[in-house]
C-alpha cells in the first residue's frame, strides 16, 4: 500500500490509464489532422470543380455578348437604312405636296377660265338669240 490508502495494483492501473490517455492524444490528433486533410482535399476539389463551371459560364457570356454585338450591329445597320428611307420618303412627300398645290391652284385657275368662257358663251348666245 501506499501512502493514499489505494492499493498498490490499483494505482498503477491508474497511473497506466493515465498514461494510456494520454498515448492516445497523438493518434486522436493524428486522425483530426487526417480528417482536415480529407476535408480541405474535397473543398479543393469542389472549388476546383465550382471554378471550371464559372470558366465555363464566363466563356458561355463571352459567347452570348458577341452574338447580342453582331445582332446590335445590325439593329444599327437597319435603323440607319430606316432612317435614310424615311429621309428621302419626306422628301418625295413634301415635292408631292409642293406638286399636289401647284395642280389645285391650276385647277382653280382652269375653274375660273371655264366659268368666265361659260359666262362669255351665254352672252354670246343671248346676242345671237335677240339678233
Amino acid at each position: 500500500m501506499n501512502g493514499s490508502g489505494l492499493p498498490d495494483a490499483a494505482v498503477i492501473a491508474i497511473i497506466t490509464g493515465i498514461f494510456g490517455y494520454i498515448a492516445l492524444i497523438p493518434a486522436y490528433l493524428i486522425n483530426k489532422r487526417t480528417a482536415r486533410k480529407d476535408d480541405f482535399a474535397a473543398a479543393q476539389a469542389a472549388n476546383q470543380q465550382a471554378f471550371a463551371n464559372l470558366e465555363k459560364l464566363y466563356q458561355a457570356a463571352i459567347a452570348q455578348n458577341e452574338e447580342l454585338s453582331k445582332r446590335l450591329d445590325e439593329v444599327v445597320a437597319d435603323n440607319n437604312h430606316y432612317r435614310t428611307e424615311n429621309a428621302r420618303l419626306l422628301n418625295r412627300n413634301e415635292k408631292l405636296e409642293d406638286e399636289n398645290r401647284g395642280l389645285l391652284q391650276k385647277n382653280a385657275q382652269l375653274l375660273a377660265d371655264v366659268k368666265d368662257l361659260t359666262g362669255r358663251v351665254k352672252r354670246l348666245e343671248g346676242k345671237n338669240a335677240n339678233a
